[in-house]
């Protein structure tokens, strides 16, 4: 059915058009202007009444001008109820958006508690098995307090034997040093150098050690006069350990380099 005869049957069952596409109305205006002024079909307002066709506006084909305001009118009609209609879904969509976020927190919180719960009975768990009278810590503290000891023990056996295999024999050996010297002797000696070095400083700039001349003055006398003990045989057991990579990198090293093919065959 066309424009125009759709516009005839509502005109014929005398109700007022109601269209809701300002494009539709352009064109059953469009098509009734085609209908001739005489044709028994032509628009008339219906007899006894005030009110036009389209919102109390006789809408004909004389009066375009009416058909393009009403037509625009439409348009603004449309787009503010389709922009209103937008709004509305864009606040759902908000609203929606919200809820799932609020609930998507409230779900992660949750997990997070139950976790951390979990944790919290592992770990006090964990802790009793290790802690307790039967378990592994008591007996790694058991082991670590008799490697201590052990260790201990070990130390105080070197000390003693460093002691008495270096300590004593140093001390001993300066001991009889010491014995067998006068000290009325060794303090005659320091004040026949002391006066030694006030004689040579009278007559000299000073005294010079890298050019020594013993006749006039030997500043070295009292130093090798120094107690001094021997120490090549005493053998310190601290160092037993590199003592014995010194030995043997000794004995190696003390051999020859090449072998004869008889002395590498014997043994």
């Amino acid at each position: 059915m066309s424009a125009a005869n759709l516009f005839m049957l509502s005109r014929r069952n005398k109700e007022r058009l109601k269209v809701y596409n300002p494009n539709t109305v352009k064109e059953i205006v469009e098509d009734a202007s085609k209908i001739p002024h005489n044709d028994s079909r032509a628009f008339t307002a219906p007899e006894g009444s005030s009110r036009s066709l389209v919102d109390g506006t006789l809408i004909t084909p004389t009066n375009p001008s009416l058909v393009n305001d009403f037509a625009a009118g439409m348009g603004d009609a449309t787009r503010d109820r389709a922009r209103a209609q937008r709004e509305a879904r864009m606040n759902s969509l908000r609203e929606c958006d919200a809820q799932f976020h609020a609930q998507l927190k409230r779900q992660t919180e949750e997990r997070r508690r139950r976790q951390d719960a979990r944790f919290d009975r592992e770990f006090t768990k964990v802790l009793a098995d290790v802690a307790g009278e039967s378990a592994i810590m008591q007996d790694t503290q058991y082991t670590l307090d008799f490697s201590e000891r052990v260790r201990r023990k070990k130390q105080e056996g070197l000390h003693s034997e460093w002691h008495q295999e270096v300590f004593d024999k140093i001390q001993n050996r300066l001991q009889a040093s010491l014995s067998s010297r006068d000290p009325r002797d060794i303090e005659a000696v320091w004040n026949e150098e002391y006066n030694k070095y006030l004689n040579t400083t009278n007559v000299k700039v000073g005294v010079y050690r890298d050019v020594i001349i013993e006749k006039d003055y030997n500043p070295f006398y009292a130093t090798n006069r120094t107690i001094k003990v021997p120490t090549g045989d005493i053998r310190d057991p601290v160092k037993r350990d590199i003592q014995k990579r010194l030995d043997e990198q000794s004995i190696i090293m003390s051999g020859p380099s090449v072998l004869g093919t008889r002395a590498g065959g014997e043994g």
